[in-house]
């Protein structure tokens, strides 16, 4: 039996002993109204989570898109995937909860910043290389450099040169 079978079940047996085992219009009309009223709650409640169960397929997709934490991630491709996955593997079509488990195992992709690196070390590499300037005198220091420019010199090079010529 359903969940709201139960409700229904359990508030008509209540009424009944209330009203020592008759039910009458009365009592049958005041039950539905219960059993109604409680749908209602229930239903506000699930808008209140964000579940977003009421939406049509359309509106739902565009609600998740719209979600700061799946930016970045092709909800309809992953969407896709996933039913494909449960009609192969499970026989059924997936259900909501399962589409929003399986978007938030999805790997974010890796936003490149910092002249395309992604790795931490190479970031620090490049902020340090933006921060040293060609000193004055470094050539004139350092004689017998092999590279003929600042720009050719590596950045752990430019460290030792800055770090002589400003102790």
């Amino acid at each position: 039996m359903n969940p709201k079978a139960e409700t229904l079940y359990t508030l008509l047996n209540e009424a009944k002993q209330a009203n020592q085992g008759q039910l009458t219009r009365e009592l049958w009309l005041n039950v539905a109204q219960k059993f109604l009223d409680s749908i209602a709650t229930q239903r506000t409640k699930t808008i209140a989570t964000g579940l977003r169960a009421e939406l049509p397929e359309a509106d739902w997709i565009a609600y998740l898109e719209s979600l700061p934490h799946l930016q970045g991630i092709d909800v309809k491709r992953e969407i896709g995937k996933c039913q494909l996955w449960t009609t192969t593997n499970k026989g059924v079509p997936p259900t909501r909860k399962r589409i929003i488990n399986w978007l938030l195992k999805v790997e974010r992709p890796v936003t490149q910043s910092y002249r395309g690196h992604s790795s931490a070390a190479n970031q620090r590499d490049y902020q340090l290389e933006q921060g040293l300037a060609e000193p004055q005198g470094w050539r004139e220091a350092f004689p017998d450099c092999i590279y003929d420019t600042w720009q050719a010199v590596p950045a752990d090079s430019k460290r030792h040169i800055i770090k002589s010529l400003n102790p």
